[in-house]
């Protein structure tokens, strides 16, 4: 379970940070976090884009993903929430907000994924084979 959440966030970053870098929004996405990469002179540089863009971006999706739920459930709260967070903090706020928002991203991703694999389970139940490999003996007729 925890080996298929890992490649599937693995591969959404991927996805993101391909999509992020193949439409050039890398320095308005550091901008926005207010950060600037210490590797931008480096060999490795395009990949490490690639990655932090992909969080980035997931982060900022599980963030409006959050703030929906959060304002469906009272928007009140929401609205003060992020008026003192910005208020305080500033653009310093966006790196707080992409940070909660790639946990929620995780999590969502992480039931999903569990959801899934029962589901799976639950389909070919009668064909899973026990832990050493061998198919479970069926039990011996009359008895």
């Amino acid at each position: 379970h925890d080996v298929a959440t890992v490649v599937v966030c693995i591969l959404l970053v991927l996805l993101f940070g391909c999509v992020a870098q193949f439409s050039r929004v890398e320095q308005y996405l550091y901008s926005s976090c207010d950060w600037a990469p210490p590797w931008t002179a480096t060999a490795t540089a395009p990949l490490f884009d690639l990655c932090m863009c992909g969080l980035i971006v997931l982060g900022a999706i599980g963030f409006v993903l959050a703030a929906h739920i959060a304002y469906v459930q009272d928007w009140r709260q929401l609205g003060s929430s992020l008026l003192f967070l910005a208020a305080g903090h500033g653009t310093m706020a966006v790196r707080v907000l992409c940070f909660v928002g790639l946990l929620h991203s995780l999590r969502v991703v992480h039931t999903r994924v569990g959801e899934e694999l029962k589901a799976i389970l639950s389909k070919f139940g009668d064909a899973i084979l026990e832990v050493d490999g061998r198919a479970a003996p069926l039990p011996a007729p009359g008895g």
